[in-house]
């Protein structure tokens, strides 16, 4: 990812640099101040284009720094296979807050948080390398967050479920306990409960929000304390 301000000890004008050097097909603008090297094979090929998550880690590594950013929600849950569909939406954890930003492939959304306490793993994407929320901080994520994502509740529901079988479900549960997000882990829990076989207790004081999700399958009543 490059922006004209990364290029102004190189150029008179980044701009207008980058302007020419799209028209050879070597960059694409992938949203006012933000353009992305094509990568040398496909510098003829019109029809490249990179994924929106990757152009949401490469903004928010540009604008913040590798080591403060990460791919989350429904990024994360596409990068790790639970969003067989591609979706016009990214999500990337950065410092500070900012409204979304239009890109030529879809939105992205900023969501303004601390990276340290997260879940953490290394992710590489055409645009680069840098960090993703793990398969459980993913899982915790979406449940949280379930009824903010810009998709439906029936395929935020699949998304964890699709998850849930790959997840270690004592390392969600002590990330809720570490994050206070006792009632997400709960919530997610009873949306996984037909794939789950060993399922960490944990309390929480009064009901859940099911948030509009719900199970793929019936869940015993009284199991869990979520309200519909």
């Amino acid at each position: 990812m490059v922006r004209p301000r990364d290029l102004a000890g190189l150029y008179v004008n980044p701009t207008a640099e980058l302007a020419r050097l799209e028209k050879q097909g070597a960059v694409r603008q992938a949203a006012r101040g933000y353009y992305v090297l094509v990568p040398a094979q496909w510098v003829t090929d019109s029809s490249w284009r990179p994924s929106l998550e990757a152009v949401a880690l490469g903004v928010a590594i540009a604008d913040y720094g590798v080591d403060q950013v990460a791919l989350m929600g429904l990024s994360a849950a596409r990068l790790h296979g639970a969003l067989p569909r591609a979706v016009a939406a990214a999500s990337a954890a950065v410092p500070k807050q900012r409204p979304p930003l239009g890109t030529r492939w879809g939105q992205i959304f900023f969501h303004t948080r601390d990276i340290a306490p997260l879940d953490l793993e290394r992710v590489e994407t055409v645009l680069g390398a840098g960090y993703q929320t793990t398969v459980e901080q993913t899982v915790l994520d979406l449940a949280r967050w379930a009824d903010a994502w810009s998709i439906s509740g029936e395929m935020i529901a699949e998304a964890i479920t699709s998850l849930a079988g790959r997840a270690d479900w004592s390392l969600v549960r002590d990330l809720a306990v570490a994050q206070r997000n006792r009632a997400a882990y709960v919530r997610a829990l009873w949306v996984a409960y037909p794939v789950v076989s060993k399922r960490p207790d944990l309390r929480v004081r009064g009901p859940v929000e099911s948030l509009g999700l719900r199970p793929s399958q019936p869940v015993p009543a009284g199991l869990f304390p979520v309200e519909l």
